[in-house]
């Protein structure tokens, strides 16, 4: 996806160079052990910190719902900001 737009807007995203490797860490957040997706998410800050991944915040966070998250293409949707 080139422009996500996902519901409830979460607080923040990480932002992946490819599908393949954002489809990666999404399975990792959802099936491994606590302590592995720990150890992926320390690596994705030094991604955000080298500029090789992009941390998005977005402006109107929503609070967490139970049940699925739904992910669209946005097809009149400004670039993100870069934090």
């Amino acid at each position: 996806m080139r422009n996500p737009l996902v519901t409830p807007t979460p607080e923040q995203l990480i932002g992946f160079p490819t599908a393949q490797e954002a489809e990666e860490a999404q399975h990792t957040c959802l099936t491994a052990p606590i302590r592995e997706v720990k150890k992926h998410m320390k690596n994705w800050i030094t991604g955000v910190a080298l500029g090789r991944l992009a941390h998005i915040r977005p402006s109107n966070p929503e609070p967490p719902t139970r049940g699925i998250t739904m992910w669209l293409e946005e097809n009149n949707a400004k670039p993100p900001t870069r934090h």
